[in-house]
């Protein structure tokens, strides 16, 4: 079908069509019109992978990412050769074989290196692109350099995965050329060599990896102007003895290879590790006493560690033993080899110092076989290692970064299901690390994890975030799923632990340091809401100052995601009484629970305005606080408990009487407070008009648990009843029998107002509720000297 007539197509159903093609198909249609190709990157999201070669042609090998790998074998590999026009008669425009062994697109120019770069460019206009690889063996230099300057000038283009050099007599220059011309990250360099003598290298860009094989090419040099190399796989060098304990004073100092993470080096010396340890001060650690994970099923029992000057540790692997997983037993013949390396090194003139002997990993009384093999990988983390080789010794180095826990990114080689259940097994730490590690981590982490996440926020010692699952019964530091992030200022780094895991459950805290403590406690809140489904159970806020308090609640005011805090906790005194104020005047979110202790009653005056909603408020201490104009202005709060106030019975009346004429406390669900002094219920409901219901008339249920049998019900202007618990009768069921003493009580108390000059009535006995004929003691447990006012308004 034309494409054109696909275009009357809705959004939806084109987008289907078109997800359905290969890339070969979306290519075509995209080239017809702007507006196809326009059409074809919204309705296409699924990113390409590429590789680039040149060989008898320029060649794109093209991918739909998650594929095994981009090669002209793999089954949803589609190849676009670019080809010079003479070609034409000799090569057929399309290729398609039917056992997907390759799918080819030829494509023919009198320029095909033009050609190559316009199809390049296309390909990254229309598909979410990344160059996987680049092989540069067979290129000339002008193409070379105008490839790499498309390469620097591409926006969409930040790294380059893998680039393959084959060297040679006829182009060792071209790894000069790439390393001094490109400008953008890459994973890894391969090169392979068959001369030693290569055009003198720079290395000016950032590169996760460089593997070397060939002819013997590293020398001291060499090695110690790869300062932008994270990790080093250098074959068979020129290196010696003396050369290594250069290096190592080198990096020791600061001087060199300042991000060098794993060096594996083979040097052709007989190993003499005197020379290359000696005067740097180095501590041989006993198999026995420590144990660090590099990868996956790799650990490491000893080593010699080295410190740097900016104390980051560097373990030279020597007198080592690898495991395969943490907690394995030392072979015998490891430990009584390590302590016959000890006793030769004993009265030697040598700073080497040999650790003793310790009880935390256990020794096997079986013997192994440990075998070595010149082609053994090595291995770098934040130490230097070094073992054995055959003909020649191999030099191991590591650089110290969380090698503790395997490289996430293998991982998302798994389909989704498998994967989310596996981070669904995770603690909350674990997916939190896991979506650091990119913006792909965190949208996985983020699918994968349904469970919603309890946060508590406080700050004392340190800016501190509890999380915990919801379900747990509570947030706290002995709750056994409660996971802490607490932010420390980086002056406390080598003071603290930064993980403390108590095996007993009793707390697990992981510490993050930064010089700015309060910027690190936002980030991590932030990146909690967008992973997790997060929502803020408990604030304290008694020791915060105001401009850090002031930059959090801002961030909670911006936050989409957080709508509602359950509970705000404020412990005031003289120095930090300004703190409520300045919370209620600055938060714009709804609230679930303000509870307030103080210690002191002249607190900063508050401002309870909309949109700030509070379900309920409570207020602790040993000072009077609440008068009635404090009373009347909490107008959003729906339940208040207010402790023992400074309010008389003539304020009672007065702020029944605003509510009544619905001038105050509008959205109010029901109020208890302690008045000091002795209650005179005349004073109280006097001109209100108020109904004092029978007991045996009407119950009435509050916040499920409480039964209210009769009580004083006033009317507000809008027809609503609020009702003042007095003469009542409070049961936990709706069908109680009355006791037969809470109704002669009533009685008692209507005969007291019979001819009184007042407006209240009394409600005579019904016949809805029974009267039991038993008597029940009502116990009231109250503040000294004070009543009990308690005021509920019905819905």
């Amino acid at each position: 079908m034309p494409p054109l007539s696909l275009l009357r197509l809705p959004f939806l159903p084109l987008q289907n069509i078109i997800q359905n093609w290969n890339i070969y198909e979306i290519c075509q249609f995209a080239k017809v019109s702007k507006r196809t190709k326009s059409v074809a990157r919204a309705a296409f999201r699924k990113p390409v992978d590429i590789s680039l070669t040149n060989g008898e042609c320029f060649s794109i090998q093209t991918s739909f990412a998650g594929n095994s790998g981009i090669v002209s074998r793999g089954q949803e590999t589609w190849v676009f050769e670019l080809r010079d026009i003479s070609d034409r008669d000799n090569a057929e425009s399309d290729v398609y074989n039917e056992n997907h062994v390759y799918h080819t697109l030829n494509l023919f120019s009198e320029n095909p290196l033009l050609l190559f770069l316009e199809t390049l460019e296309f390909l990254f206009e229309v598909f979410d692109c990344s160059i996987h690889m680049v092989y540069w063996t067979s290129w000339k230099t002008e193409d070379m350099r105008q490839v790499i300057d498309w390469m620097n000038g591409c926006d969409k283009l930040t790294k380059i995965e893998t680039v393959n050099f084959n060297l040679n007599v006829n182009n060792q220059m071209t790894l000069a050329l790439f390393l001094e011309t490109f400008k953008k990250k890459l994973g890894r360099l391969i090169v392979y060599s068959k001369v030693s003598d290569i055009a003198p290298v720079k290395f000016s860009i950032e590169m996760e990896r460089f593997s070397y094989y060939g002819a013997r090419w590293v020398n001291l040099s060499i090695l110690m102007s790869m300062n932008t190399c994270k990790r080093l796989y250098l074959a068979i060098s020129l290196l010696s003895n003396q050369d290594l304990k250069v290096f190592l004073r080198s990096w020791k100092e600061g001087k060199s290879n300042s991000i060098l993470e794993v060096l594996h080096v083979y040097v052709t010396d007989q190993e003499d590790w005197k020379t290359v340890l000696n005067g740097l001060g180095a501590v041989v650690r006993h198999p026995t006493r420590v144990t660090r994970c590099y990868i996956k099923n790799l650990w490491y029992y000893g080593g010699v560690d080295i410190q740097r000057v900016d104390g980051k540790i560097g373990t030279v692997m020597w007198t080592h033993y690898v495991g395969s997983n943490e907690h394995e037993k030392i072979p015998r013949n490891i430990i009584e080899v390590f302590e016959k390396t000890k006793q030769e090194w004993v009265g030697t003139d040598s700073d080497v110092v040999f650790e003793e002997k310790g009880n935390e990993i256990q020794v096997s009384d079986e013997e192994k076989i440990i075998k070595e093999h010149s082609t053994q990988r090595l291995l770098i983390w934040r130490r230097v290692a070094c073992g054995y080789g055959k003909q020649c010794h191999r030099f191991e180095g590591i650089t110290e970064r969380l090698l503790s826990s395997m490289s996430p990114l293998p991982l998302l080689r798994l389909p989704f299901l498998p994967l989310r259940n596996i981070i669904r097994n995770w603690n909350i730490y674990e997916i939190y690390h896991f979506a650091k590690v990119s913006k792909r981590t965190k949208h996985v982490a983020r699918l994968a994890v349904r469970k919603p996440v309890k946060i508590r926020l406080e700050n004392g010692e340190s800016f501190v975030i509890y999380t915990s699952f919801a379900g747990n019964s509570v947030i706290g530091p002995q709750g056994p799923e409660t996971w802490l992030f607490e932010l420390r200022d980086i002056s406390e780094r080598d003071n603290t632990e930064s993980d403390v895991y108590n095996e007993n459950h009793v707390y697990h805290a992981l510490n993050l340091f930064s010089e700015n403590p309060l910027l690190l406690f936002l980030e991590t809140l932030q990146l909690l809401f967008e992973v997790f489904d997060c929502s803020i159970h408990s604030v304290y806020w008694s020791s915060w100052k105001s401009e850090d308090m002031r930059q959090v609640i801002d961030w909670m005011n911006g936050c989409d995601k957080l709508t509602k805090i359950k509970n705000v906790n404020f412990s005031l005194n003289a120095n930090n009484q300004w703190t409520l104020a300045f919370f209620l005047g600055r938060f714009q979110k709804k609230i679930g629970r303000v509870i307030m202790h103080s210690d002191v009653s002249d607190i900063a005056p508050l401002k309870f305005s909309m949109p700030l909603e509070i379900e309920r408020f409570d207020y602790f201490g040993g000072a009077k606080w609440v008068n009635l104009s404090i009373l009347m202005s909490m107008n959003t709060c729906k339940r208040l408990y207010l402790g023992v106030s400074l309010l008389s019975n003539q304020d009672l009346n007065a702020f029944l009487r605003s509510w009544k004429e619905g001038r105050s406390n509008p959205i109010l669900e029901d109020l208890r407070v302690f008045i000091p002094g002795q209650e005179d219920w005349r004073t109280v409901l006097n001109g209100l008009g108020a109904v004092v219901r029978h007991p045996t008339q009407v119950a009435r249920c509050c916040i499920e648990i409480f039964w209210f049998y009769g009580g004083v019900d006033i009317q507000r202007v809008d027809g609503t009843i609020g009702t003042v618990m007095w003469t009542h009768y409070l049961g936990k069921k709706e069908h109680e029998k009355i006791p037969k003493n809470v109704i002669e009580a009533f009685e008692r108390t209507n005969e007291e107002w019979t001819g009184t000059d007042s407006d209240v009535v009394f409600e005579e006995r019904g016949n809805v509720i029974q009267v039991s004929d038993e008597e029940k003691i009502i116990k009231e447990y109250l503040p000294t000297q004070c009543f009990d006012f308690t005021f509920v308004v019905w819905k």
